[in-house]
């Protein structure tokens, strides 16, 4: 009876500490960081806007969420329709080498690609559903990180009613754990 009430103290023990340290581990990074400042844009399509070492130091300066097809001058032949690039430099704390960090975009209409430091990591095509990727192995810890967004919304000619364009919603950091629970 000793040995198991000594056994069931530690086992205690041990579990408290696991909760104290993930608590204080969650507490020095949020889960979910709002990833929407300082972001470049460009209306149009520039076939090496997704390289690494671009210069996109001319384009636009803008806050997320963003719809070009508000500030676009309207044309009845093409209206709200075309190509927009976005990008964002941004830096990674050391600390999160071994966490999981990935994009998270709640919507981007339509056909978005994403490169992070000039790698494609996919094309989503839907424009009204969110969607995530992971950064994780293509992040530079040592140095600064490019994120683009190419989003293609010229394949259709829109309707009257509006229809967004480009990144009209918020995008996230999402820091956790290697192991975890998905979206």
């Amino acid at each position: 009876m000793l040995k198991r009430d000594k056994l069931l103290a530690i086992v205690f023990l041990f579990f408290i500490g696991y909760i104290v340290g993930c608590t204080t581990k969650q507490e020095k990074t949020a889960r979910k960081q709002l990833f929407d400042f300082n972001w470049k844009f460009h209306m149009g399509d520039i076939s090496s806007a997704n390289a690494l070492d671009f210069n996109y130091k001319h384009w636009r300066d803008l806050d997320l969420p963003h719809d070009w097809s508000i500030d676009a001058k309207l044309n009845q032949k093409n209206p709200m329709e075309g190509v927009g690039w976005y990008r964002k430099k941004f830096n990674i704390p050391d600390d999160w080498k071994s966490r999981r960090v990935s994009v998270y975009f709640e919507g981007v209409y339509k056909n978005a690609e994403v490169f992070i430091n000039g790698t494609s990591l996919g094309v989503n095509p839907k424009g009204k559903t969110s969607f995530y990727y992971n950064l994780t192995p293509y992040l530079n810890y040592k140095k600064e990180n490019n994120i683009a967004v190419r989003v293609n919304n010229s394949e259709q000619i829109n309707s009257a009613w509006h229809s967004e364009s480009g990144i009209y919603r918020h995008v996230w950091l999402i820091v956790t754990d290697t192991i975890h629970f998905g979206p």
